[in-house]
Protein backbone atom coordinates (compact mmCIF):
# COMPACT_ATOMS: atom_id res chain seq x y z
CA UNK A 1 0.00 0.00 0.00
CA UNK A 2 1.10 3.15 -0.87
CA UNK A 3 2.37 5.82 1.75
CA UNK A 4 -0.01 8.72 1.45
CA UNK A 5 2.14 12.12 1.78
CA UNK A 6 1.00 14.74 4.32
CA UNK A 7 1.07 18.08 4.39
CA UNK A 8 3.34 18.51 7.68
CA UNK A 9 6.14 16.38 5.32
CA UNK A 10 5.11 18.76 2.25
CA UNK A 11 6.09 21.37 4.77
CA UNK A 12 9.23 19.93 6.14
CA UNK A 13 10.35 19.57 2.04
CA UNK A 14 9.34 22.65 1.19
CA UNK A 15 10.91 24.17 4.44
CA UNK A 16 14.26 22.09 3.38
CA UNK A 17 14.15 23.57 0.26
CA UNK A 18 13.63 27.29 1.40
CA UNK A 19 10.01 27.34 -0.30
CA UNK A 20 7.07 29.62 0.50
CA UNK A 21 4.50 27.62 0.07
CA UNK A 22 0.58 28.96 -0.04
CA UNK A 23 -2.20 26.81 1.20
CA UNK A 24 -3.42 25.87 -2.02
CA UNK A 25 0.40 25.27 -3.22
CA UNK A 26 0.68 23.20 -0.30
CA UNK A 27 -2.33 20.56 -0.49
CA UNK A 28 -1.65 20.70 -4.22
CA UNK A 29 1.79 19.47 -3.74
CA UNK A 30 0.27 16.86 -1.30
CA UNK A 31 -1.90 15.30 -4.06
CA UNK A 32 0.94 15.57 -6.98
CA UNK A 33 4.00 14.08 -4.12
CA UNK A 34 1.51 11.35 -3.06
CA UNK A 35 0.41 10.45 -6.71
CA UNK A 36 4.10 9.88 -7.68
CA UNK A 37 5.06 7.68 -4.57
CA UNK A 38 1.81 6.03 -4.99
CA UNK A 39 3.21 5.45 -8.84
CA UNK A 40 6.67 4.37 -7.58
CA UNK A 41 4.41 1.81 -5.43
CA UNK A 42 3.12 0.19 -8.14
CA UNK A 43 6.76 0.14 -10.13
CA UNK A 44 8.02 -1.91 -7.33
CA UNK A 45 4.83 -4.34 -8.29
CA UNK A 46 6.18 -5.18 -12.09
CA UNK A 47 7.87 -8.19 -12.30
CA UNK A 48 11.33 -8.20 -14.30
CA UNK A 49 12.67 -11.35 -14.06
CA UNK A 50 14.31 -12.19 -17.12
CA UNK A 51 14.83 -8.71 -18.14
CA UNK A 52 18.40 -7.67 -18.56
CA UNK A 53 19.42 -4.39 -16.65
CA UNK A 54 20.27 -1.07 -18.86
CA UNK A 55 23.89 -1.57 -18.08
CA UNK A 56 24.10 -4.75 -19.75
CA UNK A 57 21.67 -4.47 -22.42
CA UNK A 58 24.05 -3.66 -25.41
CA UNK A 59 25.78 -0.16 -26.47
CA UNK A 60 25.60 3.17 -24.54
CA UNK A 61 22.81 5.59 -26.26
CA UNK A 62 25.69 8.32 -26.73
CA UNK A 63 29.26 8.20 -27.07
CA UNK A 64 31.39 10.44 -25.07
CA UNK A 65 33.79 12.59 -25.25
CA UNK A 66 37.47 11.72 -23.14
CA UNK A 67 37.81 13.77 -20.35
CA UNK A 68 40.28 16.51 -20.78
CA UNK A 69 41.78 19.45 -19.62
CA UNK A 70 42.09 22.66 -22.07
CA UNK A 71 44.34 25.59 -20.82
CA UNK A 72 41.95 28.93 -20.86
CA UNK A 73 43.83 31.60 -22.71
CA UNK A 74 41.28 34.55 -22.57
CA UNK A 75 42.59 35.45 -18.66
CA UNK A 76 43.60 38.76 -19.51
CA UNK A 77 40.73 39.62 -22.23
CA UNK A 78 38.47 39.06 -18.83
CA UNK A 79 40.63 40.91 -16.95
CA UNK A 80 40.55 44.31 -19.02
CA UNK A 81 36.90 43.98 -19.54
CA UNK A 82 35.50 43.05 -15.55
CA UNK A 83 33.99 45.06 -12.97
CA UNK A 84 35.86 44.81 -9.83
CA UNK A 85 35.14 45.85 -6.18
CA UNK A 86 37.31 45.29 -2.89
CA UNK A 87 39.69 43.90 -5.41
CA UNK A 88 37.10 40.99 -6.12
CA UNK A 89 36.19 40.60 -9.70
CA UNK A 90 32.40 41.23 -9.49
CA UNK A 91 29.77 39.05 -11.57
CA UNK A 92 26.38 38.75 -12.16
CA UNK A 93 24.27 37.00 -9.31
CA UNK A 94 22.15 33.82 -9.91
CA UNK A 95 20.94 33.03 -6.26
CA UNK A 96 19.43 36.01 -4.95
CA UNK A 97 18.19 39.20 -5.26
CA UNK A 98 20.77 41.31 -3.70
CA UNK A 99 23.10 39.39 -5.76
CA UNK A 100 21.54 41.06 -9.01
CA UNK A 101 21.83 44.54 -7.74
CA UNK A 102 24.97 44.22 -6.55
CA UNK A 103 26.65 44.20 -10.21
CA UNK A 104 27.06 47.24 -11.44
CA UNK A 105 25.71 46.65 -15.06
CA UNK A 106 22.35 45.37 -13.24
Amino acid sequence: MAHAITPAEVEKIAKLARLDLTDAERERSTRELSSIIGYIDRLSEVTTEGVASYETAGEPLAKLREDAGVIFDGRESLIAEGSFKDGMLVTKGVFSDRAKHDHPDS
